[in-house]
């Protein structure tokens, strides 16, 4: 019997395998990368839209307001502004200009009635010269310590310097001083004084006041800056 031999080759079959791909990671010391995920945003809604239009239309006005703002200030308040201090000072000005003509016109008539009070009236009701202290009522609400030094001649005049608390040194000029009147034999107490002060800083004031039974003096003054108010001075 006749044997056949036969080689037995097995049958090759073709897979095709899928594998998904896997995420790629770099790995340092320190530091993981990963690969980049791509997100996907849906486009604004309509309230989104308006909300965003209204911002942007909010701030261009607040922009355009604050623009017609400033031109205002700049073309119609600023100059109000400006002409209102103009006439403050004008105004200031010509109050002091009628305070220094009464006190000249003051001082004009205490040196007249000086010449014709008695002598001997005169050297007895002669104020007190020395330092006088006291304080200032000031309108602009300033109030202000003074010390004047000051000097009343037989003559009639009064000379000195002084200095307050806020505005510096001074000097007096065109001072006078009067008695009240009247002969020995009726002396009254106390006189009158007015003078004119020339300030360090470029300024005037012009004061009127009475001198009082125990050499007190309060007077009334006014300033070349527009401020006016009364002071008290006694002396130490």
């Amino acid at each position: 019997m006749l044997h056949t031999h036969t080689t037995y080759r097995p049958r090759t079959r073709t897979r095709t395998v899928y594998y998904d791909s896997p995420t790629t990671v770099y790995s340092s010391p320190n530091t993981v990368y990963t690969s980049p995920s791509i997100s996907v945003f849906p486009p604004p809604s309509v309230t989104e839209t308006a909300f965003h239009n209204g911002l942007w239309a909010g701030r261009f006005e607040s922009v355009t307001i604050a623009g017609g703002a400033f031109y205002l200030y700049e073309n119609h308040v600023r100059p109000a502004l400006e002409d209102e201090e103009m006439e403050d000072e004008e105004d200031a000005g010509e109050i002091y200009e009628a305070e220094l003509a009464a006190t000249r016109a003051l001082i004009k008539e205490l040196k007249a009635e000086h010449a014709e009070t008695d002598p001997l009236v005169s050297a007895i009701q002669q104020p007190r010269s020395g330092r006088y202290e006291g304080r200032s009522a000031e309108d602009d609400d300033g109030d202000q310590g003074v010390v004047t030094h000051l000097a009343f001649r037989r003559d009639g005049t009064v000379d000195g310097w002084g200095e307050d608390g806020e505005d510096g040194r001074y000097t007096i000029q065109e001072g006078v001083w009067s008695t009240t009147g009247g002969d020995e034999t009726m002396l009254l107490a106390g006189g009158r004084v007015a003078w004119i002060e020339k300030y360090d800083e470029g300024f005037e004031v012009a004061l009127r006041g009475q001198i009082r039974a125990d050499g007190t003096i309060r007077a009334m003054w006014a300033s070349s800056v527009g401020v006016s108010g009364s002071v008290e001075l006694a002396c130490n």
